[in-house]
């Protein structure tokens, strides 16, 4: 192997490639695009970097998204998921961004597996991706517009297979493009959205909301 194919390989194996062509698709959209936009970690005090900041305004809303690029690892992603009217008691933290994104399925995640490795990378990723929320907005709103209102989205993108189920009896596994995960937490709990790669683009073009 030469060393230009092992630095390709490498570049693929840490995610960078992934994150370039996420920032590449938003840009394209329009998007103010930062990688490796630093905040402060409140637990420990340690400066931190999220792997995509992206900014734009659309019609009265400021829109900030804050993503984590996960590379392919040896495992899929497996969720269990419940249909939105079977957890209505959970409803306001659901559909807090209901006039945001747009064309949504109507179930949530509320676990997770995965079947081939014993790291927790959806636990580690949506972590991230939560804990980098308000301090990557405190560090922007002094320079954002007035007026508007702010909204936070946190997504990640994920190089790898997605797969839901929704019945312990039977299994029945689905292969998926886009999943809501309900990540609960006493403090802050969020939807997060995830997203397969190859559908990231479709996701910008059928789910966020656009300039009227």
């Amino acid at each position: 192997m030469s060393e230009e194919q092992k630095i390709k390989k490498k570049l693929e194996e840490q995610g960078l490639t992934l994150e370039v062509e996420v920032a590449t698709k938003l840009e394209e959209k329009g998007w103010l695009v930062f990688q490796e936009f630093p905040y402060r970690d409140t637990d420990g005090n340690k400066i931190r970097k999220s792997d995509i900041f992206a900014i734009n305004s659309v019609n009265d809303k400021i829109l900030l998204l804050n993503i984590k690029c996960k590379r392919r690892t040896k495992s899929p992603w497996v969720f269990y998921v419940k249909k939105d009217d079977n957890i209505a008691f959970l409803c306001s933290i659901i559909s807090e961004l209901d006039s945001i994104i747009l064309n949504e399925t109507h179930t949530v995640a509320l676990s997770y597996s995965t079947p081939f490795t014993r790291k927790d990378e959806i636990y580690e990723a949506s972590n991230q991706v939560i804990k980098a929320i308000e301090p990557t907005r405190e560090n922007t709103i002094v320079s954002l517009p007035k007026g508007g209102e702010i909204v936070s989205i946190p997504l990640i993108v994920f190089d790898g297979s997605l797969y839901q189920f929704s019945s312990y009896k039977t299994l029945d596994l689905e292969k998926v493009k886009y999943i809501r995960y309900l990540k609960l937490d006493t403090e802050n709990s969020k939807v997060i959205r995830i997203i397969e790669k190859d559908y990231f683009q479709e996701f910008l073009d059928n789910h966020l909301i656009h300039n009227s």
